[in-house]
């Protein structure tokens, strides 16, 4: 499962200490701009709070500690201020065996009055031997908890998390060491170390992902890979070379943007490279060869491989959030909003599946593997299994605001190797099996299929009774998503006991690795593939409103493990023996006749050349050898219907096709 990955650890550049270009930086998990959050006891207390930092990242190996910077939210009520360092965790901070430090109320900072880190120069540098690692963090006396910021006086960010990158105690309320920062509450502490580290390079630049890019044959393509700076120098320029299967495609120069000023800041890298001309799956290689015009001294990661799909003809693509949720969980108010405004937003092209997760009532086993996988605590989601991110946020960390539509429109504008459609039908009249049909079209040529199908069931409007049905709402009352769609939460109470889950997936078949020889092998470009399949619900008891159920297929490709594409069809919407088809589904086959029940012929079909016609916001097919004449808005390749996409001409009900009752909606 392809992913982006990005690095969240930055060194902002301050001074050059000597003649060898040693250079000092601020350093630490949390990094500007990521948002923070406060959180406190509410009381009148001493705090003490810290993060535990290890010699065996590679940042720090060999490194030396100047200085502590850290975020307060507000400085008014708060005395006795103090650094430390221990080489465990001490009893409290003023018990640390490496360094007790006063902080002068008059170089004290805070968020409210100064917009500005509290920052502490060490009296004497601290080096980092071998892999041994230290707890570094500041305690201070909060007098009066009178306003929110003194009641709430630690800022953190939720970007970014990790075991004891958040630690705290304090005197009356919190008796032991809490660790925060391995809580998907939480995250990692406002904090910073100013370090310098002799064993680093100054110009390095490594590759961490190139991403697959598919788009038609000849076509100059656009994608792009991650890029991190390795080294202690500031990265203002960068040249690289790409290779598409064995063709370099010449040495390019690239000018960041914005200065990468930070060892292990990120940046994205545009590519431009040109599709082979024959359709299939090539392999392409992007090298970072100078830094700043001298030689990449990175060691690693220099290189970084993909995938090219070209393909003969563009598809239209849905895109899948798998969104990963539980009723236990206090954060996941935020997933059932960010859910509905993408189903808002982009309608069908939308597919959600809500994953619930351990404990809840809506577990299901067919979802096992993928949630065992889960890198992340939920709310998290995969979207089309290329990209883990948050499912209101998106992909977009730098405020609390929702971007999530952002990110899914990215997904949704990728070419995709294939048109998917599908249709259901209940098998038997009481309605406890649905049978389906899946017809894949394939717009590259493959000798052997790595692509499979798999079948989701999800059901909307579930309800429950008891405690297990409630969902918890961390939101409640004081949420730090200002948005409006997080309204409903912020209004509703702790435990929300009255509410109705959506996009809830209650069964599937081969979720993860897809169904066994339901795309056959050899692939050719634009012969249709069908695949059918039936899936009981007896027993389930889960289903609630028939209603209300949703068959959804999904095409996998089974070595990357990503959706490429994915169809929805509402059971709602299917009689006993009649099939639902998608109205806005793409189709390549275009059926030859369409009957009313009554036996008349509403629609001739496709013989031939098609004329596209567009009236009362309905697009459709006349078939232009039914006239005699070629059309006049006939495509330029006559073989080759313009547009691909078959929406039949006429009003929505039940007809006859190929032999088959169908509901054309």
């Amino acid at each position: 499962m392809k992913k982006k990955t990005y690095l969240l650890l930055t060194l902002l550049l301050t001074t050059v200490l000597s003649v060898h270009a040693q250079y000092q930086r601020w350093w630490g998990v949390y990094d500007e701009p990521m948002p923070l959050t406060a959180v406190g006891t509410g009381v009148a207390e001493t705090y003490h709070c810290g993060a535990y930092y290890s010699g065996a990242r590679a940042i720090l190996s060999g490194a030396t500690v100047h200085g502590i910077r850290f975020w307060l939210n507000d400085k008014t009520n708060i005395t006795d201020l103090q650094v430390w360092m221990s080489s465990s965790k001490p009893v409290s901070g003023d018990k640390a065996d490496l360094l007790v430090m006063d902080v002068p109320q008059e170089n004290v900072k805070d968020r409210t009055h100064d917009q500005a880190m509290t920052d502490v120069t060490l009296p004497q540098p601290y080096t980092f031997v071998g892999t041994t690692g230290v707890f570094i963090g500041f305690s201070f006396r909060m007098n009066k908890a009178q306003t929110d910021a003194d009641k709430n006086p630690v800022l953190y960010t939720n970007s970014a998390h990790g075991t004891n990158t958040f630690i705290i105690r304090t005197s009356k309320s919190v008796l032991s060491w809490n660790d925060l920062g391995s809580m998907s509450k939480y995250g990692s502490l406002g904090m910073q170390l100013l370090i310098s580290n002799p064993t680093l390079p100054n110009h390095a630049v490594a590759i961490g992902d190139a991403y697959d890019a598919t788009d038609l044959c000849g076509a100059v393509c656009n994608t792009q890979a991650t890029i991190a700076s390795m080294g202690f120098a500031a990265v203002n320029s960068i040249d690289y070379v790409i290779t598409v299967g064995n063709e370099q495609q010449g040495e390019m120069h690239y000018e960041l943007p914005k200065t990468l000023s930070a060892a292990n800041a990120t940046a994205i890298l545009p590519l431009s490279l040109t599709m082979p001309t024959k359709n299939g799956v090539y392999e392409y290689s992007v090298r970072v060869t100078k830094v700043n015009g001298e030689p990449n001294e990175a060691e690693e990661m220099t290189e970084a491989k993909s995938r090219l799909i070209a393909i003969d003809r563009k598809a239209h693509r849905r895109s899948v959030v798998e969104e990963f949720t539980g009723t236990w969980c206090t954060n996941c108010p935020r997933g059932i909003a960010g859910m509905q405004h993408m189903e808002t937003d982009f309608g069908d092209d939308f597919i959600g599946i809500a994953v619930h997760t351990n404990p809840d009532p809506m577990v299901i086993k067919a979802y096992e593997q993928l949630v065992n996988g889960l890198q992340d605590g939920v709310p998290t989601c995969y979207m089309d299994r290329y990209l883990q991110c948050d499912p209101y946020l998106g992909d977009i960390l730098t405020d609390y605001h929702y971007h999530a539509s952002t990110t899914f429109q990215q997904m949704l504008d990728r070419n995709t190797e294939a048109d998917l459609q599908l249709t259901a039908r209940w098998k038997d009249t009481e309605q406890t099996e649905i049978a389906y049909t899946a017809t894949t079209t394939f717009n590259i040529d493959l000798d052997k299929s790595n692509y499979a199908l798999a079948f989701v069931l999800t059901a909307d409007g579930l309800r429950g009774e008891g405690k297990e049905w409630w969902q918890v709402n961390g939101d409640s009352g004081d949420s730090p998503f200002p948005d409006a769609d997080m309204d409903s939460f912020r209004n509703a109470p702790d435990p929300i006991t009255d509410i109705e889950y959506n996009h809830v997936a209650i069964g599937g078949t081969n979720v993860s690795t897809g169904i066994s020889g339901s795309i056959a092998s050899p692939i050719v470009s634009g012969q249709p593939q069908t695949y059918e399949g039936t899936f009981s619900i007896a027993g389930n008891t889960l289903v609630q409103d028939k209603s209300k159920l949703n068959a959804i297929v999904l095409l996998l490709n089974t070595t990357t493990g990503e959706i490429v594409n994915a169809a929805k069809v509402n059971m709602g919407d299917v009689r006993t023996g009649i099939e639902s088809i998608q109205h806005s589904t793409p189709n390549t086959q275009h059926p030859s006749a369409i009957y009313d029940l009554q036996g008349r012929l509403v629609y001739r079909g496709y013989e031939g050349t098609s004329r596209g016609y567009e009236g009362a916001g309905v697009r459709g097919y006349e078939n232009s050898l039914v006239e005699g004449k070629e059309g006049d808005l006939a495509p330029s390749h006559p073989r080759t219907p313009a547009p691909s996409r078959f929406v039949p001409p006429m009003k929505k009900g039940i007809y006859i096709v190929n032999g088959k009752k169908v509901i054309i909606k």
